[in-house]
């Protein structure tokens, strides 16, 4: 048979070009592909490094401090790294910056940094006792919040809530009944001088060891 009379070939159900295109276009995306695997790798392993370096206490513990300064050497003293640490005050305690070049200059190490009623929670940050940090403000002293972080412009305001961050960590303002559910136990820290602020059902609703492993009152300042 020569070429003149040799039958047409019918290339529609011939699936070379179909898998071609195909390997060119998975040849297009690898890169993007070989991106989005190796994303999503660094985010697992940091995922594992950073609850593999969260400390907790063993049990529950219920403590009494005198001062914002006692109740910063607690956390330190208990050992406790990367936690959520919810504190309830119409605060976060962090308007003064004087602990941030001491501690960090000695690694977060030395006790005698200068924490004060106005920046203890900024030692735990520094000290890296918290990675993330609720401030529970009483819902009479929400719009004073809002304003207040909206005037400083370096907050994310909604209408749940305010987000910053500090040295890295996430600081959120929220009311009462805009705070989230946790998937891990907390450390609650109460001053004294907030107590009244509360539902005594709300507080208590911490006091729980299914809840916080740490509790604090503060009784002074």
């Amino acid at each position: 048979m020569n070429a003149k009379n040799a039958p047409a070939i019918d290339t529609q159900d011939d699936p070379s070009p179909l898998l071609l295109r195909a390997v060119l276009g998975a040849r297009r995306y690898a890169p993007a592909i070989a991106c989005m695997a190796l994303l999503a790798i660094m985010f697992l392993a940091f995922q594992t490094v950073g609850v593999s370096n969260r400390r907790f206490a063993e049990g529950y513990r219920r403590y009494e401090v005198g001062s914002s300064r006692d109740g910063y050497l607690l956390l330190r003293r208990l050992g406790l790294r990367g936690r959520i640490v919810v504190l309830f005050d119409k605060t976060a305690h962090i308007e003064q910056w004087g602990a941030r070049e001491y501690i960090r200059s000695l690694g977060g190490r030395d006790e005698s940094a200068p924490v004060t009623p106005d920046n203890f929670v900024e030692g735990f940050i520094l000290s890296g006792v918290a990675r993330h940090v609720y401030v529970v403000v009483p819902e009479k002293e929400w719009p004073l919040i809002v304003l207040h972080m909206s005037t400083r412009g370096d907050g994310i305001v909604t209408s749940s809530s305010v987000s910053s961050r500090l040295y890295g960590a996430r600081v959120d303002y929220v009311t009462p009944e805009n705070l989230p559910r946790f998937g891990e136990r907390v450390v609650a820290y109460v001053p004294k001088t907030a107590e009244s602020e509360y539902p005594s059902s709300f507080l208590t609703s911490f006091d729980d060891p299914r809840v916080s492993d740490i509790y604090v009152v503060q009784e002074g300042r």
